[in-house]
């Protein structure tokens, strides 16, 4: 056997090994909870380039005519693949089956080429071309990779696809000027062949290891965020709120301003579940939640303090703001309806606290809360204040 042949059968195995390691977890975790579906199509794409090796190397011993053609769709088809499980695992969006249809009029290309006859010069930049085409769809399907702060692994992915870009140009350009005779491994190759088999070869190894590092960077963010949000809401929960509002009520010490606290819940939210069911309960949950976020501004914490009831701090709101910002979350909550001709209408009881310098948060809190209070008693549907111990409802 030959060093190359050597070469090419370790390099299968250490694929089928990453393969393995991929494919076994998110096979165990989608038995257990949701499926893995990024993993899931990063094995995908892994088995398709470990078939298209395989088939390669069988081509010179097995006498079969679309062994090459198909070979070479399936190896595009694997980079096509690994664009779309990044894409899948970096911001949950799918492009779909389409992107392979690159890959597959690479193989109708190249089986229709072979049997018409055409030199090899001729099917090798036929090839080069479609994978010129593929590789730019691919950067398309990883534009994804770079919303919001992307980290090292999103970075490093997105250039080594980008590599792809110059790299396979310059193959097409010498390919065009001075034809290669034959495929890269086989014989004598030029600079410009051995570059590109050694980005081929190793763009399923170095992509597996920045899809790992980007897995499981994501994976921290998601139990993170599951251990300090109300999983129905997407509002913090109390604990994550409480920890949160160390920052805003220190500035607020030292810097001697106003922080507000507003404390609402849900008005016969016990009869919203009886009448319309606990589904349209917990759509009356997200809904306010929704209002929240609508009315807030982005200095403001807002948390699901228990059952129906939340809370929002304000800091450096005075009173006059806050009391805004409750008639307009009462205002943007008065406007659901869960059920046919306002029989589901939602409102909600609101009472505001504010401190200058801040008080501790759960004092605030407990001021909030018996304004709450007193809004219930007054008949709900209402904003109270607690301004030097009087109720005024709003």
């Amino acid at each position: 056997m030959t060093t190359l042949g050597v070469l090419l059968i370790a390099y299968l195995v250490l694929l089928a090994l990453i393969l393995a390691g991929v494919l076994v977890p998110a096979l165990r975790a989608g038995a257990e909870s949701e499926r893995d579906v990024g993993s899931l199509h990063w094995a995908g794409a892994l088995g398709l380039q470990l078939l298209a090796w395989v088939m390669l190397g069988l081509r010179w011993t097995v006498p079969v005519p679309w062994l090459e053609p198909l070979a070479c769709g399936l190896l595009l088809a694997g980079c096509s693949e690994m664009a779309r499980g990044l894409a899948l695992e970096a911001s949950g969006r799918d492009r779909g089956w389409a992107l392979h249809l690159p890959s597959l009029a690479t193989v109708v290309i190249l089986a229709v080429a072979q049997l018409g006859g055409a030199p090899i010069e001729m099917r090798l930049l036929l090839f080069w071309t479609c994978a010129f085409a593929v590789m730019v769809l691919s950067l398309w399907t990883l534009s994804g990779l770079y919303r919001g702060q992307p980290h090292w692994p999103e970075r490093a992915l997105g250039l080594l696809f980008l590599l792809a870009v110059p790299l396979l140009a310059w193959r097409i350009a010498a390919q065009a000027v001075t034809p290669a005779h034959g495929p890269a491994l086989r014989g004598d190759i030029s600079a410009v062949q051995a570059a590109v088999l050694v980005y081929f070869v190793l763009l399923p190894v170095l992509a597996s290891a920045g899809f790992f590092a980007l897995r499981h960077r994501r994976r921290h963010e998601r139990i993170h965020y599951l251990a300090t949000h109300d999983p129905l809401t997407g509002l913090r929960n109390r604990a994550s709120f409480m920890a949160d509002a160390r920052v805003p009520l220190g500035e607020s010490a030292r810097r001697g301003t106003v922080v507000s606290v507003l404390m609402l819940d849900i008005d016969h939210f016990k009869r919203i579940n009886d009448r319309h069911g606990h589904a349209a309960g917990d759509e009356a949950l997200r809904r306010v939640a929704e209002a929240l976020r609508s009315a807030m501004r982005s200095s403001d914490l807002s948390t699901r303090y228990g059952g129906d009831e939340f809370a929002v701090l304000l800091p450096g709101a005075a009173p006059e703001r806050a009391m805004a910002i409750a008639r307009s979350i009462a205002a943007r909550v008065a406007e659901i309806d869960l059920g046919a001709g306002g029989a589901g209408q939602v409102t909600v009881s609101i009472g505001v606290a504010s401190a200058q310098p801040a008080d501790s948060l759960d004092a605030l809190l407990h001021q909030a809360d018996l304004s709450l209070y007193q809004a219930k008693q007054a008949g709900r549907d209402r904003i109270v204040p607690a301004v030097s111990g009087q109720e005024r409802a709003a």
